[in-house]
């Protein structure tokens, strides 16, 4: 199997593109998705019940 390198962002590029979601963060110029874990993935779960009601 071959893996492409992913694209390195600079830092403007990032804020950019997602300067307004805490979901990611740059790190080394890589793209980084971060998860929930522990007490803030079980109130993200609430919320994301309240607000499917």
């Amino acid at each position: 199997m071959v893996q492409s390198a992913s694209k390195i962002l600079t830092v403007d590029e990032f804020v950019s593109h997602y300067g307004e979601c805490d979901r990611y963060e740059l790190i080394d110029g890589e793209l980084i998705e971060m998860e929930s874990t522990g007490p803030h993935e079980q109130v993200s779960a609430l919320i994301g019940r309240k607000l499917n009601v």
